[in-house]
């Protein structure tokens, strides 16, 4: 006798699901029976911590082409549904029908379909079912998964979603990778973890009984959306349809400092102090991470403001939560990028990323102590450009700063090449006078190096001043002509490198130069007037506790930048991996939405720097 069950998953309706290439690890004592389920599927949209607002996205957002139903025992062992003793039957597109009509702002979709299922006892056997959409690496290689193995199923479910190891921009006319998609996880109001729905009551006598009856499965995204634009304020500080270089209609910002004071520069060591403003030319995701579980981890006992009220952090009637547990692994591995990998358009792309509940630890709060950490958040990267304007014309500055004074790059360097002028010599011999004439280093032999190509970058706590560049002779050095190829510490002739009893060398001299040139104090050098900003995103930042900071899958975070202050982080080289570190008074001010998608307003932000 044919029996049909009826679910939904986002809500999904799936017709004549296929369930080939599934192992036959598990075999069946009893006679095979066929039974139907008709399956709706819902997605629980994407919406917003703050503003409880909610967004079907773009269509390719919501695209499905795979759909894979994992059944259950009561034990959660595998329920064998299907001829050849598997418990994990897959739906492609054509097989199953779509409906983006809802009226419930909490679904963007619904899918149905019909599936038959093949097994021994299975109206007995069966008790619950999960979902997975888009899930093609696991069809490539099925196995059977009990309910406590798939909750245990983890990777970087983002990857396909980034080329060349780097966060791609996607915008509403790039293609979007069929997003990966599990069964919701909420607590409910006995304060019970769920992401599986029960069966029983379902399972029908015939297929026209299933329809009427369907179970429903609410899924969501596993990857959150940060969106990034500006919103300052039109007035004298704010100067559009700007050129710089290739780059027209851009839009500088008059950069003022903490307090409010207008910054000014001079473009060489003679001239007059002009005007700082700043471009913002590009952004990106930083501290993203690696590895997620693919069935969101919760827990029903957090003590997080609301969680057990089921207000704010947890939404039972909606069938989702607001709120995860990271993967052991992710704080460790979180992913970094160099000033150039910056590549989205403000105002226009998005990136994806999987979730950080960077502000907990099971449900408690993580203290980040700047003095003694790096940050363990998620943070936008905001790629931009110090400039000096003439009318609409914009020059990148050459832009240093070292003590208490602010120089060209050029005389940067020369001022900090004084502190050592007299304590290493070069010579040449005067044939005429018979003796050698000494001169302090030439300018021209010296560069200026990052703080880790220097070997001082400390990246184990946030306020080390791993953004300084130093001193260090260029990499061949060239002698002026006539001078000797090698370097002293004073007119007695006296190599610089060489130790007592030991053989002179060029090796030995340049070695103790750059050990010489390291104690000079390290500068900020915007070379190009290169510089960045970041801001770590909020989650929920009305919350002192838990929550405050982090990014949950099936979330859109929309940040808006209102003020910036102040000259953001020095870069001397841009293909340099950053370990973001804010430079003092340092300040981005933005606002934040959280959307649906559930769509997150952090509110307005400004950045000091």
């Amino acid at each position: 006798m044919n029996r049909f069950l009826t679910g939904i998953i986002w809500v999904i309706i799936l017709t004549a699901c296929s369930a080939e290439n599934v192992p036959t690890d598990i075999t069946q004592n009893d006679s095979v029976e066929s039974r139907y389920m008709t399956i709706s599927v819902m997605d629980t949209n994407t919406s917003t911590r703050a503003g409880i607002d909610y967004e079907d996205g773009v269509e390719d957002e919501n695209k499905v082409t795979l759909i894979s139903f994992f059944f259950f025992k009561e034990n959660g062992d595998p329920a064998l549904v299907i001829e050849n003793n598997g418990n994990c039957i897959h739906c492609t597109a054509g097989e199953f029908k779509e409906n983006d009509n809802n009226t419930d702002k909490n679904v963007s979709k619904t899918i149905t379909a019909t599936i038959q299922l093949k097994g021994s006892n299975i109206k007995d056997n069966l008790y619950s079912v999960a979902a997975v959409l888009n899930w093609h690496d696991f069809k490539k290689d099925p196995k059977n998964l009990s309910l406590s193995q798939l909750k245990e199923e983890c990777g970087n479910y983002a990857a396909y979603l980034t080329y060349s190891n780097v966060p791609t921009p996607y915008n509403k006319d790039t293609e979007i990778p069929s997003i990966i998609m599990s069964s919701s996880s909420y607590s409910d109001n006995s304060g019970t973890d769920k992401f599986t729905v029960e069966t029983a009551g379902h399972i029908a006598d015939s297929e026209k009984e299933a329809v009427t009856n369907p179970v429903v499965i609410h899924v969501e995204r596993l990857v959150a959306k940060v969106r990034l634009s500006t919103d300052f304020k039109d007035g004298p500080d704010k100067m559009t349809n700007v050129t710089c270089g290739e780059k027209t209609g851009c839009t500088a910002i008059a950069l003022k400092d903490k307090d409010g004071n207008y910054m000014k520069a001079k473009t060489t060591e003679e001239s007059e102090e002009k005007q700082i403003y700043v471009i913002f030319e590009n952004w990106n995701l930083h501290n993203t991470a690696q590895k997620s579980w693919l069935i969101k981890r919760i827990d029903g006992k957090w003590e997080l403001d609301g969680w057990e009220s089921m207000k704010n952090w947890n939404a039972p009637e909606k069938f989702r939560s607001y709120w995860a547990q990271n993967h052991p692994d992710v704080i460790a591995n979180l992913k970094h990028f160099s000033y150039e990998d910056a590549k989205g358009e403000l105002d226009k792309d998005w990136f994806y990323c999987l979730e950080n509940a960077a502000d907990s630890k099971n449900g408690e709060k993580v203290v980040y102590d700047p003095d003694n950490d790096v940050t363990n958040r998620t943070q936008i990267f905001v790629k931009g450009r110090l400039v000096t304007l003439e009318g609409t014309v914009a020059t990148p500055l050459q832009l240093a700063e070292w003590g208490a004074k602010r120089y060209t790059v050029d005389g940067a360097k020369t001022t900090m090449l004084s502190q050592v002028n007299k304590s290493i010599l070069i010579r040449k011999y005067d044939p005429e006078k018979k003796e050698y004439t000494y001169s302090s280093l030439p300018e021209s032999m010296v560069r200026l190096i990052s703080a880790k190509d220097a070997g001082l970058a400390d990246y184990e706590f946030e306020n080390d001043k791993r953004y300084l560049s130093y001193l260090r002779l260029q990499e061949e050095p060239v002698f002026p002509q006539e001078y000797e190829e090698a370097f002293f510490k004073d007119s007695d002739g006296n190599r610089f490198g060489t130790k007592e009893g030991e053989e002179d060398s060029l090796e030995k001299d340049i070695q103790a130069v750059n050990s010489t040139l390291l104690q000079v104090r390290g500068a900020s050098i915007w070379l190009d007037g290169q510089t960045y900003y970041y801001a770590d995103i909020e989650h929920f930042g009305t919350n002192p506790k838990s929550g405050k900071y982090g990014v949950v899958r099936n979330h859109i975070y929309d940040i808006h930048i209102t003020d910036v202050r102040n000259l953001g982080t020095p870069v001397l080289d841009p293909t340099e991996v950053i370990v973001t570190q804010k430079t003092k008074d340092m300040l981005l001010e933005s606002r934040i939405d959280i959307l649906s998608w559930r769509v997150v307003d952090m509110g307005d932000i400004s950045i000091i720097w």
